[in-house]
């Protein structure tokens, strides 16, 4: 029996009557280990869980179409790497089959196809060309590495990270520890006191100098872990506080307008997307504001390879790097079918 205060909630009712109506969501609620009818009616009830309520009814049926190959298995590991589905393999081969994609250091109309998959890339977090730069890589550990790499660490400088980020992270200490720099853990609840109060940060190895030689904090936009998000908002204040702010984006991205790179004004922002599309894996990107590229140049020593110069000779040491930081970090051939 449906109350008449819930007659009375017309999204909520609406979606009583599309999951009386699919056959295959009741036969699901009726099975012993569903929650049942009731709770998940006062669970959509709730003002942070209402949005899905368009959910409900057709989970099920998406399940059957789409996502077949799973048989009986329950996926929780979307932390991990999340799902495709039948449609998203049907239009990768019919693009496939299609087309003639060659190595886009060779092919200009693959060459094409790669730039117009980073303006998807950018709108799909809400940002643009004229802000940011977008470096493909095989995932955001990766991304992490080369940033890593090219990073100018200094002796005297200092590297915080939340005491909640990932292993790939954390790696990212080792090029501290190499420079000098002195590095420390922070809680992601006190990142928003940090710009004013410093001593909220846990040195492991030196301290914090008056005036470092430079400031990179590492910060995960929603922890693995714990699921807990980061108040991004705090960041511009830390900008003005010369932090130079790496935001791990690889889960809080799996959330649709989740990751806004009009707002969030990181300096350096890594996605993985095999955990946002499922397919393919080994994909991701290192994102770069344009102010920040400059810290990114190459270096006499930093190791180059195919398709990032624009001239060289293997009878001298003469080598040009091409201008384009993209172009420069992504070494080899890149990720074009």
């Amino acid at each position: 029996v449906i109350p008449n205060r819930i007659r009375n909630c017309s999204p909520v009712w609406r979606a009583c009557r599309a999951m009386d109506q699919s056959d295959s969501l009741r036969s699901w609620l009726q099975c012993p280990w569903t929650p049942g009818f009731n709770v998940l009616l006062k669970f959509c009830q709730r003002p942070s869980t209402r949005h899905l309520l368009w959910y409900l009814p057709h989970v099920e049926d998406y399940r059957r179409d789409q996502l077949c190959h799973l048989g009986d298995v329950v996926y929780l590991d979307y932390a991990g790497a999340a799902l495709f589905s039948r449609a998203q393999l049907a239009a990768t081969q019919e693009l496939l089959l299609q087309s003639c994609l060659g190595n886009p250091h060779s092919s200009s109309s693959s060459q094409e196809a790669l730039e117009r998959s980073r303006d998807l890339v950018l709108h799909l977090f809400n940002g643009s060309r004229k802000t940011h730069s977008v470096i493909f890589t095989s995932g955001a550990t990766q991304s992490l590495q080369l940033l890593g790499e090219h990073f100018p660490w200094r002796s005297g400088g200092c590297f915080l990270y939340a005491d909640e980020s990932h292993t790939s992270v954390l790696g990212l200490r080792q090029f501290a520890r190499a420079s000098k720099c002195a590095f420390g853990t922070l809680a992601m609840n006190d990142l928003p006191l940090l710009a004013k109060d410093p001593s909220v940060a846990q040195f492991i190895e030196g301290d914090m100098a008056t005036k470092p030689a430079s400031k990179l904090l590492a910060i995960p936009g929603e922890s693995n872990f714990s699921g807990l998000k980061t108040d991004l908002s705090c960041l511009s204040e830390l900008r003005k506080e010369k932090w130079r702010i790496l935001l791990d984006a690889a889960k809080l991205a799996c959330s649709p307008g989740a990751l806004d790179l009009k707002s969030c004004c990181a300096d350096f922002t890594v996605v993985s997307f095999y955990k946002i599309f499922g397919y393919p894996t080994g994909l991701g990107a290192l994102l770069v504001r344009h102010d920040a590229a400059p810290l990114l140049q190459p270096a006499e020593a930093t190791y180059f390879a195919g398709g990032t110069v624009l001239s060289i000779s293997a009878r001298s040491s003469f080598v040009v790097p091409k201008p384009s930081l993209s172009e420069w970090l992504e070494r080899g051939t890149p990720h074009f079918q």
